[in-house]
């Protein structure tokens, strides 16, 4: 029994490192903002957070499947918080049971009784608690939960654990079965329940005419006591690795449990956070197949949106099926923030939560990477344009088709004609392959040069400037224009006449 409140047919994987790749999306998208706001001070919320915002989700069902799963926390916040808090207390009580050197079989079987000792209170809460919200829940992934839990800790489970740990803690002996094999040799032990241990004096002291035979080792025999204790070690070890294996699981279980209900609380406390600033937030709409979609209403960037007290602008855009889309326009304009924008909401479309948006519908994609500019690390040999190349090489063996590339002021630190020209050579041939670009750029004569072709494929947009210099942070439709915008430079210098 495993809890998949993630995932309706498997586990987890929270242990996955950070590749230099995330490290560079982590860093362009400013995503520690979100962890942050997500994670409240929690270690744990904050790991799991990061672990699944960089692995998204590649079908439009199993993000349908997360998404109802948050609805149902969304709802039911209590319920998620109690279901944590038992999870956790069943493993801090583990942690309580003192180990011992775990050296003989004896002392590994006398650890794992403990611990099932405490970890069957809370499986006891656990169903307790399932049974009284199971009708409240709407998702598959807690309907299939409270099945599993119904299902595997009935009434009979909770009587024959507590019937085999009272045995296996009261037990001074061990009953074993085997049989005899070539050369007399015993194979196939078997360890056996014991009697009840509530047995009367009478039943206990009953020694005459007993069941099968019966030898009695005689008290100066010591290659005798030695072979019964090999057998009785035997059985012990039995004993020891199969209450072993059952304590194992239910820590997993339990492991799992609070790791994936992290997952939902830092939701919870990102929605608590965003609609405490009155910023709007939206289901998106995961779509499947090969065709490039995007499409948002009101789209803003959560993380600038937790770090200033300032109006937060949103935008509206429809690519429709154009896999490239060029943005232009002046310094200042939110050219970066909506680059940011786009990529964190596909992130956390991925993940099955909440984007920051009015309304969002996009494409699955096999992976979000990103090309930020920046500034020459004086640690390397090679010239800052190497460097920028050294990352896109990186990249390119890392896409895949209906991936997503965010590029920002990639290949600036050349000319304009040579910084266009390897951009040129390297988005388009990403664009056959099947990979969306999301490009900021200064380059001129590369943007030019697409919207003069007259390609369908692509979908020009300009960060809005008005004619006294005043940005609107709005990031509209328009071609590039043959502007450095140096009017606005001599305002900010000089100051308006």
């Amino acid at each position: 029994m495993m809890p998949h409140l993630l995932y309706h047919d498997r586990d987890a994987d929270l242990a996955r490192r950070l590749s230099p790749l995330d490290e560079d999306l982590v860093s362009d998208l400013e995503l520690p903002r979100l962890l942050a706001a997500m994670a409240g001070g929690d270690p744990l919320v904050a790991d799991v957070c990061r672990a699944l915002l960089l692995s998204p989700l590649q079908t439009a069902a199993e993000i349908r499947y997360r998404q109802a799963v948050l609805r149902d926390c969304l709802a039911h916040p209590a319920v998620l918080e109690e279901l944590d808090a038992l999870a956790a207390r069943a493993l801090a009580a583990e942690r309580a049971v003192y180990p011992g050197f775990l050296s003989t079989p004896e002392s590994r079987l006398n650890h794992a009784v403990h611990v099932l000792e405490e970890f069957l209170p809370a499986l006891e809460q656990l169903r307790t608690v399932v049974d009284r919200q199971r009708h409240a829940f709407v998702s598959e992934g807690l309907h299939a939960l409270a099945a599993r839990v119904e299902s595997e800790l009935d009434d009979d489970f909770f009587q024959q654990a507590e019937i085999s740990v009272r045995s296996l803690a009261g037990s001074s002996g061990v009953l074993l079965s085997a049989r005899l094999g070539k050369g007399n040799r015993g194979v196939e032990y078997r360890l056996r329940a014991p009697g009840s241990p509530r047995e009367g004096v009478l039943e206990r002291l009953r020694l005459a005419r007993p069941s099968g035979i019966v030898y009695r080792l005689p008290e100066n025999d010591e290659d005798g006591a030695l072979a019964l204790a090999a057998l009785r070690n035997r059985g012990v070890t039995l004993a020891s690795e199969a209450l072993s294996q059952a304590v194992e699981h239910i820590h997993e279980f339990f492991r799992l449990l609070r790791a994936e209900l992290a997952f939902y609380r830092g939701c919870i406390q990102l929605h608590e956070r965003v609609s405490a600033r009155g910023m709007l937030t939206c289901w998106p709409e995961p779509v499947d197949g090969p065709e490039p979609v995007l499409s948002c209403r009101g789209l803003y960037d959560v993380c600038l949106a937790l770090t200033t007290e300032l109006p937060i602008v949103g935008n509206d855009v429809d690519a429709g099926r154009r896999p490239l889309l060029v943005v232009t326009g002046a310094n200042g304009g939110g050219k970066s923030t909506f680059l940011r924008s786009v990529g964190v909401a596909q992130l956390m479309m991925q993940c099955g939560m909440v984007v920051p948006a009015q309304a969002f519908r996009a494409q699955v994609r096999t992976g979000v990477f990103s090309h930020f500019r920046r500034e020459e690390d004086a640690a390397t040999d090679s010239g800052k344009l190497d460097q920028e190349l050294r990352r896109m090489n990186a990249l390119v063996d890392a896409v895949r088709p209906d991936g997503l590339l965010l590029c920002n002021e990639s290949f600036a630190s050349t000319n304009d004609r040579e910084g266009s020209e390897i951009a040129r050579q390297i988005v388009e041939p990403l664009v056959e392959a099947g990979v969306a670009v999301v490009l900021v750029t200064h380059l001129f004569d590369l943007a030019h040069a697409w919207f003069a072709a007259g390609g369908n494929d692509t979908l020009f947009l300009r960060a809005e400037s008005r004619p006294d210099g005043e940005r609107t942070f709005r990031i509209v439709l328009g071609p590039p224009e043959a502007t450095s915008h140096g009017q606005d430079l001599y305002r900010q210098v000089f100051g308006s006449p």
